[in-house]
C-alpha cells in the first residue's frame, strides 16, 4: 500500500508542477510495489512447497559426462542426445563438477577441441549438494552461485539426481493445482 501511495503522490506532484521530485517519488513507490510483490510470491511459493522433499522433485539418474571429455566431443556427441542444459561431471559416480550450456558457449570455437569440460565446469567445491530427504524449502536459499540454480542430489557420495529451476517451478505448479489455487498466485 505504501508503494501505491508513493506512486499516486509522486504522479500528483509531477502533474501539479513539482517535476523531477514527483517522478522520483513515483519511481521509489514503483520499486517498493515490485519488491513487495516479489516477496509475496516468494512467501507463497515457500508455503506451497512446505513438506516437499528434494527426492519428490528431482530428475533421477541425470545424464552425466566425463570431466575429461573435450568441449568439442561434448557438443558433437552428448549435447544433441539429451534435452538438458546442465550436465553433471562424474568420476566413478561421484559428482566432480557441473557444466552448463552457458559455460560451453563461452569457449571459442577454435579452443573447443583442446578444452576439457573440467576446465570450464563449476568445480566440485562450489557445487550445491543435497540429499533426497532434504526439504525443498531448505534447499531453495542455497540455489545460487556457479551452478546456475541447480543442485546435485547425492546418496552415499554417489550422484542420484539433479534439481533444476524448472523442477522447482513444476513442483510449485503441481502443489497449486492440488490445492485449488492458481499457479500464478503461488
Amino acid at each position: 500500500m505504501l508503494g501505491a501511495a508513493l506512486i499516486a503522490v509522486g504522479l500528483w506532484q509531477f502533474l501539479t508542477g513539482n517535476g523531477i521530485g514527483g517522478l522520483w517519488l513515483a519511481l521509489i513507490g514503483w520499486f517498493l510495489w515490485g519488491a513487495a510483490g516479489a516477496e509475496e510470491r516468494q512467501t507463497r511459493a515457500t508455503q506451497a512447497l512446505a513438506g516437499v522433499h528434494v527426492g519428490d522433485v528431482m530428475t533421477a539418474q541425470p545424464s552425466t559426462v566425463s570431466p575429461d571429455a573435450s568441449v568439442a566431443e561434448f557438443v558433437d556427441h552428448d549435447l544433441m542426445q539429451h534435452r538438458h542444459t546442465a550436465f553433471p561431471l562424474t568420476d566413478a559416480g561421484r559428482p566432480v563438477g557441473l557444466v552448463t550450456l552457458d559455460r560451453v558457449r563461452q569457449v571459442p570455437f577454435e579452443r573447443r577441441q583442446n578444452t576439457k569440460l573440467r576446465d570450464i565446469a563449476c568445480p566440485a567445491d562450489q557445487l550445491t549438494l543435497t540429499t533426497p530427504q532434504e526439504e525443498l524449502t531448505e534447499l531453495l536459499p542455497r540455489l545460487n552461485g556457479c551452478s546456475d540454480g541447480r543442485a546435485l542430489v547425492v546418496a552415499d557420495h554417489q550422484l542420484v539426481g539433479i534439481v533444476s529451476p524448472s523442477d522447482v517451478s513444476r513442483a510449485v505448479e503441481h502443489r497449486a493445482l492440488r490445492h485449488g489455487t492458481m499457479p500464478g498466485n503461488v
